[in-house]
């Protein structure tokens, strides 16, 4: 239950990072954000690689989830795209 819900604070860090107003991702930054984000959505990835790439990419994820608010449309958009691809065992 914790891991869902550290998945889905970075899935919706990662979606809140793109669709700032004032951020103008280039397309290297947008094709890391989505390639990062297929791995966590993927349940063939082993648990300690997503642990392990939550890390690289946000530093103590822990820590910040505690301190970063996301807003909760993305949190429950990300909550449902983990339920799905759990339903489709991507």
């Amino acid at each position: 239950m914790r891991l869902n819900s550290e998945l889905a604070w970075c899935i919706a860090q990662l979606d809140a990072g793109l669709l700032r107003p004032e951020a103008c991702p280039d397309p290297e930054q947008v094709r890391e954000s989505e390639k990062v984000k297929k791995l966590l959505l993927s349940s063939k990835v082993s648990l300690v690689r997503k642990r392990h790439t939550m890390k690289l990419v946000f530093g103590d994820y822990r820590d910040l989830m505690e301190t970063l608010k996301v807003p909760d449309e993305y949190l429950q958009a990300a909550h449902e795209a983990l339920a799905d691809a759990a339903r489709r065992g991507c």
